[in-house]
């Protein structure tokens, strides 16, 4: 019976490959599943691989995971072990681009499969592949804030990059190298390094860049780029990369970047204060994150989504949200950014009555920084506490915004150099220092030539008027 069912399978798998080529196209899974049953391994495992493409370029990414592993699970039947481990290899780079899309860069299950795609390369001297795997494991590392791991395989990237003369290689080694500065405070060098990417991406190329690494590097690294240019002070600069990454992400309509480039402009939105623009953005993006299956993007999303709810006084929601959105991120091993997102709940819970909460919560983000040595938001977690301390009168709070404007003027920050100014002279001013007030305030506010309609600098300007 078993052998009669098997014939059947055959000829069935038979008849879809001479006679019905359109079928065994645009549905290359039920080939599969005939020739998995037929014994037919070869067939059978590359009609697997084609339905996972398949399935992944229209965003069926739990589809594409199983289709993934069925071939995955067959390679042990073929006979020539050497071509079985050239397959595998293709496979599990196809694999690990899906996977973090459907759990996350920073998941367990991300590493395991692009470290293994990285073990074949070496098994079999093959190099073509050795650039995805690579990559692969770097933005994993940054992701977990396992920084200097990222920067070593960064600098590899660049070097393979450099000696294939390969541009869409190019802008992804110093996409690699643009996102592993950020985190750790370089902000000149993250803008270097982004700025290339961007001048080298030609949107020509999207389609290669998809299939590198799952995402449109030319998309990305302009979010990415508009969030480091405000930290190093250009607003209205930073808000225009944000508008060229959406439209850019609009017009390649690959979902997965439309996710990435909304969560880092929705951040950018927040920092300039845009509370309207950033609850309506931010929910936007959850919801659709949320549609499409992506778990990392609406764990980091719910976090700013809160933020906008609290600043408008939706304080029990606001920070509702906050704490789900870090309790999923703990659950998805992504550590990047988990002392921001500490940070912006923190201030949250001063403004809400709970300073001493945010106390703790400072603390603990403060830890993480020395653990991971991820500095982007160090200035102004020392800011935030400095305010906490001010609302509970204790004393340390005029040490904690030394710190922060310390810290900022040596990672060229200048925007959190200006809030952490504002806090000092607010300070000081509390203490009738009118004159320390504004020698602290005036040179941070004054080094401003653009953004002069933000949040921030309308502040510091009001403030500045009262001074006078």
């Amino acid at each position: 019976m078993r052998r009669r069912r098997q014939e059947l399978h055959q000829k069935i798998a038979t008849a879809l490959q001479e006679k019905y080529p359109e079928i065994v196209n645009a549905e290359p899974e039920f080939l599969a599943h005939h020739a998995t049953r037929a014994n037919l391994t070869e067939i059978a495992i590359a009609s697997w691989h084609r339905a996972g493409v398949r399935a992944y370029e229209r965003s069926a990414i739990r589809e594409a995971v199983s289709h993934f592993n069925q071939a995955l699970a067959l390679l042990p039947s073929l006979p020539d072990k050497a071509d079985a481990a050239r397959q595998e290899l293709k496979l599990q780079i196809a694999l690990g681009r899906a996977l973090k899309d459907l759990k996350s860069f920073g998941h367990p299950d991300v590493s395991r499969v692009f470290g293994r795609a990285r073990e074949l390369c070496q098994e079999i001297g093959e190099t073509a592949e050795l650039f995805p795997a690579l990559l692969g494991m770097s933005i994993f590392y940054v992701t977990r804030a396992e920084l200097q791991l990222a920067f070593e395989l960064g600098d590899q990237l660049l070097e393979f990059a450099e000696n294939a003369k390969d541009p869409v290689l190019l802008v992804e080694a110093h996409y690699a190298l643009g996102v592993v500065h950020f985190p750790s405070g370089d902000f000149l060098n993250a803008r270097k390094h982004l700025e290339w990417a961007v001048a080298l991406y030609d949107e020509r190329e999207h389609p290669a860049h998809v299939a590198l690494y799952g995402q449109d590097a030319g998309a990305v690294c302009l979010s990415r780029l508009a969030l480091t240019l405000w930290y190093l002070g250009y607003p209205e600069q930073a808000l225009e990369k944000g508008r060229e990454a959406i439209a850019l992400a609009e017009r390649v309509r690959h979902p997965f970047t439309r996710a990435y480039v909304q969560h880092w402009v929705t951040m950018l939105y927040k920092e300039c204060g845009l509370v309207e623009e950033t609850d309506r953005r931010a929910s936007e993006f959850v919801g659709f994150s949320a549609e499409q299956g992506f778990a990392f993007w609406p764990a980091l999303g719910r976090v700013i989504q809160g933020w906008a709810k609290c600043e408008r006084d939706k304080m029990d929601a606001g920070l509702a949200l906050m704490r789900q959105g870090l309790e999923e991120q703990d659950a998805l091993g992504a550590e990047l950014g988990k002392p921001y997102f500490l940070g912006v709940l923190a201030e949250a819970q001063g403004k809400s009555g709970g300073a001493r909460e945010g106390l703790a919560t400072i603390e603990r983000a403060l830890t993480k920084i020395e653990e991971k040595g991820q500095r982007w938001p160090e200035s102004e977690l020392h800011r935030i506490k400095g305010e906490l301390l001010q609302r509970l009168d204790r004393e340390g709070a005029e040490e904690s915004f030394l710190c922060a404007l310390r810290i900022a003027r040596g990672q060229s920050a200048k925007s959190a150099e200006l809030r952490a100014a504002l806090a000092l002279a607010s300070f000081r001013r509390g203490q009738g220092r009118t004159e320390e007030a504004r020698g602290v305030l005036a040179p941070a506010y004054d080094w401003f030539t653009e953004g002069h309609d933000t949040a921030d600098i309308g502040n510091a300007r009001a403030l500045l008027e009262e001074l006078a």
